[in-house]
């Protein structure tokens, strides 16, 4: 059987370009001359190969295996290409490579390249590239308006605010009000009634959290005058999430 027909690969994991982690790495892979497709020619996917570069200005490199030692050039003539496992072709072949012991580190950005060949020899023409940075640590953020102490009372706050940082790039800040009198948080948006048609949010209700305004120096929008009871106590928490989906802690 003649199958002169290049195949094609793409990669669907990782597919953000910021990633908390990267244990496996994955894709499609099809063969236009396989028998599964309406014009098949008995050939498929044979191999699935994924060459991994850190990015680093000043030292990049390709993954070998243990270390990110194979420059440019030596990666253009061949090197630095790593078999995955490929599944049985049926219109597209699933490929699948761990990437447990890759030595991804934070803050630093690489690059995916992946090629197929059937089992005629043909190797796709273009490989598919994808850009991500590997991001692993938490970001910290602090409520600093109203000042963190133990029974402090005030007879005003507007609004609150606080910083947040992050070693790669923060996302948002997200805050969330506790009512101590009712022990539930706020609904965000109710402004009127009674504290229990505004306060009924258990611990876990995602939809207790709010976005603030910005992120380094964040700030919520205004309350009314009247959004805090007179001698009832509140806790307002407040958490920074980065463009990895890292959270960090709770500021309370």
């Amino acid at each position: 059987n003649w199958d002169e027909t290049r195949p094609t690969v793409t990669s669907t994991f990782p597919a953000s370009a910021y990633m908390s982690g990267v244990p496996t790495i994955s894709g499609i892979a099809d063969d236009p001359s396989d028998l599964s497709e309406a014009t098949g020619r008995n050939s498929s996917v044979r191999e699935i190969r994924v060459a991994v570069r850190r990015n680093n200005v000043g030292l990049p490199g390709w993954w070998n295996g243990d270390s990110f030692d194979i420059d440019d050039t030596d990666h253009a003539n061949g090197l630095g290409w790593l078999p995955a496992q490929v599944g049985v072709e049926n219109s597209t072949a699933d490929w699948t490579m761990s990437a447990a012991t890759i030595a991804f580190v934070h803050g630093t950005e690489y690059s995916l390249n992946v090629r197929a060949t059937d089992y005629a020899l043909n190797t796709s023409v273009v490989t598919a590239t994808f850009t991500f940075v590997y991001d692993d640590r938490r970001p910290t953020t602090t409520v600093t308006v109203p000042r963190i102490e133990a029974g402090l009372v005030v007879s005003a706050l507007p609004l609150i605010q606080g910083t947040a940082t992050d070693g790669v790039l923060l996302n948002r800040v997200e805050v969330r009000i506790y009512s101590h009198s009712r022990g539930k948080y706020w609904s965000p948006g109710m402004f009127t009634g009674t504290e229990t048609d505004r306060f009924f949010l258990g611990e876990f209700a995602p939809a207790a959290w709010f976005p603030a305004a910005n992120t380094t120096s964040w700030s919520t929008g205004t309350f009314p005058s009247n959004f805090f009871l007179n001698s009832s106590s509140y806790s307002a928490h407040a958490r920074g999430i980065d463009m990895a989906g890292n959270i960090s802690p709770v500021s309370i």
